[in-house]
């Protein structure tokens, strides 16, 4: 156990000061099983920075170990199944589903335009409305957090928040950065309402009766003090707005326009095979 132990030491020395790219690195064997063989190089994808040597020394332990277990295993199932005509089928279907799914998807790279116009996601939108409704409540909000002893001396905390002028929300930035334990100061976009209570101690059984009679709200506790504002806010089951479903519709105009290059670069293809007589019917099934 003990050589065993300055031996993994040994590699970790290696790891620390034999670069990944360095020739030797791949000649030193670390283990083998059967004709298989770990090398130094192999452990370069390992983690190692700003990690213990304890540490470092147990993941490479563990590593190895679990190298030479896996080895120890597959050879004995290559040699019980490998003639095995399920397993060869099997393979030869992972292997071919592979390149083709690589090649679509290197396809889809070099191919794909990802911009997407907010006119072509406007009339998405506009054209598939029933589609959006609201599964939760939402609102647009202003929140920030402090200590429950801390007390504002200039500055009135709600006037900041309900205040549409640059510098006095400039000075709600500089003020939370300063006193804050959270905030946020994103007043543009949508928030899940369930995500906001999360965060603050609210109870409330009625989230819509809630919403609809509280703009400003001052909460305290022993830890902490709590103001949010309320600037807007849509109710569950209605028409969700167009800004909170921007990017999910993006995502939904990508995914069409790499289904429609899929589909064609398919066709083509197989036009190509055909019109080079690659492909031969030699008995129609009817």
């Amino acid at each position: 156990m003990k050589n065993y132990l300055l031996f993994i030491f040994y590699i970790l020395v290696q790891l620390f000061f034999v670069t990944s790219c360095d020739t030797k690195n791949d000649k030193i064997k670390i283990a083998q099983v059967y004709d298989d063989c770990l090398y130094l190089a192999d452990l370069n994808n390992l983690n190692l920075k700003n990690i213990s040597k304890k540490d470092s020394l147990k993941i490479v332990k563990a590593y190895i170990n679990d190298w030479i277990n896996q080895k120890i295993i597959l050879k004995n199932a290559k040699n019980d199944l490998e003639n095995t005509a399920y397993i060869k089928d099997k393979v030869k279907n992972i292997e071919d589903d592979l390149y083709v799914y690589e090649y679509e998807k290197q396809y889809i790279v070099n191919n794909l335009d990802t911009i997407v116009a907010d006119d072509e996601i406007s009339e998405y939108y506009n054209n598939n409305k029933s589609n959006f409704n609201l599964k939760e409540n939402i609102l647009k909000v202003l929140y920030v957090k402090f200590d429950s002893n801390w007390k504002s001396k200039n500055d009135n905390i709600e006037n900041l928040m309900k205040s549409d002028k640059i510098e006095d929300r400039e000075k709600l930035i500089k003020l939370t950065e300063k006193y804050a334990v959270n905030a946020y100061l994103n007043d543009s976009s949508w928030l899940l309402f369930n995500d906001l209570l999360k965060e603050i101690p609210v109870k409330t059984y009625n989230q819509t009766d809630y919403l609809k009679y509280n703009k400003y709200i001052y909460l305290k506790n022993i830890d902490y003090q709590y103001h949010l504002y309320i600037k807007d806010f849509k109710i569950k089951d209605s028409e969700s707005p167009l800004s909170y479903e921007y990017n999910k519709i993006k995502n939904i105009i990508l995914n069409r326009r790499k289904n429609d290059l899929i589909n064609d670069m398919r066709k083509n293809i197989k036009k190509d095979a055909y019109k080079k007589e690659k492909v031969k019917i030699f008995r129609k099934i009817s």
